[in-house]
């Protein structure tokens, strides 16, 4: 029992880890689009570590977030949380 219980631990942590990979490149965290004619329509979008504005013509502008103290609430509660997670499987 003690081994089929620590294989099926070793198996969730490993599907953990891939998730957690998976996701982490991913820039399209947080969108939201802006329709104001045809001709004006923006989106927005933004991760853990910057935000990009994107218009019509496929042209984008992204910013980096320079500190901690700078993101958003919920983008620093998330940056947090996938810092102590790391140290919880440490």
């Amino acid at each position: 029992m003690t081994a089929a219980l620590e294989i099926v631990g070793f198996l969730l942590c490993l599907g953990g880890w891939a998730i957690v990979g998976a996701t982490l490149p991913n820039n399209y965290w947080k969108v939201s689009s802006i329709y104001g004619s045809v001709i004006t329509t923006s989106t927005l979008f933004e991760n853990l570590w910057k935000s990009c504005a994107e218009d019509s013509t496929g042209v984008s502008n992204c910013r980096e977030f320079d500190s901690m103290l700078a993101l958003p609430v919920l983008t620093l509660y998330l940056q947090n949380n996938l810092l102590f997670s790391s140290f919880s499987v440490v």
